[in-house]
């Protein structure tokens, strides 16, 4: 199951003609850049943005659902990748929730 969120979060990240063909397998996150995620339409956005606050906040081991400071991330990390769009999606978004 959990294959299948990641699979669903970054299926809609890769560029518009790639977005219209489910993708099969994704093999390294690290790969989708700002452009792929800002390119997607809203649900593959909203569904990248998702999967990165749970993605970090698996990794630091937090369980807390800070709806408010997320939002502020996610406005962060939007404005970046919009400015910024050969960025490493990841990469800015975990520089960006640390600040």
């Amino acid at each position: 199951m959990r294959h299948y969120w990641l699979a669903a979060a970054l299926a809609t990240a890769a560029s518009a003609a790639v977005a219209e063909e489910p993708i099969q397998s994704i093999t390294d996150i690290t790969a989708v850049t700002c452009k792929d995620v800002m390119s997607s339409d809203d649900r593959g956005r909203e569904l990248s943005m998702a999967y990165m606050h749970g993605y970090l906040n698996g990794k630091a081991g937090n369980t807390a659902l800070e709806l408010n400071k997320n939002a502020a991330i996610t406005d962060k990390v939007r404005d970046y990748c919009l400015d910024n769009p050969t960025a490493r999606f990841v990469e800015t978004f975990e520089t960006l929730s640390k600040q």
